[in-house]
């Protein structure tokens, strides 16, 4: 299992950032807040693409496109990160 927490210096993560968990489940997106959160996991076969868009200057953005036509659109990760997770995303999705 592996975990990533967005920087606390992007828009909508400053106090409560989001969090991303790759585990044999799928992959689970934690977005906190002050009285609630929300919470998602999608399943290894539901995934359909995973893009990251990764600028020379600032945070990358993960989108996560999955079969029933849900998109997944996470900001606030460094690029090193972005790539990290895409990479075990879809090496999880082709074991699975």
């Amino acid at each position: 299992m592996r975990e990533f927490f967005a920087s606390r210096l992007t828009q909508g993560n400053e106090l409560f950032p989001t969090r991303i968990r790759i585990s044999e489940q799928g992959v689970s997106i934690r977005e906190p807040g002050f009285f609630s959160g929300r919470e998602r996991t999608i399943s290894f076969r539901h995934v359909a693409s995973v893009q990251i868009d990764c600028p020379f200057i600032g945070y990358s953005t993960i989108e996560i496109q999955t079969t029933g036509q849900d998109m997944f659109t996470i900001h606030g990760f460094n690029s090193h990160e972005a790539r990290t997770m895409r990479d075990l995303i879809i090496e999880c999705c082709n074991y699975f």
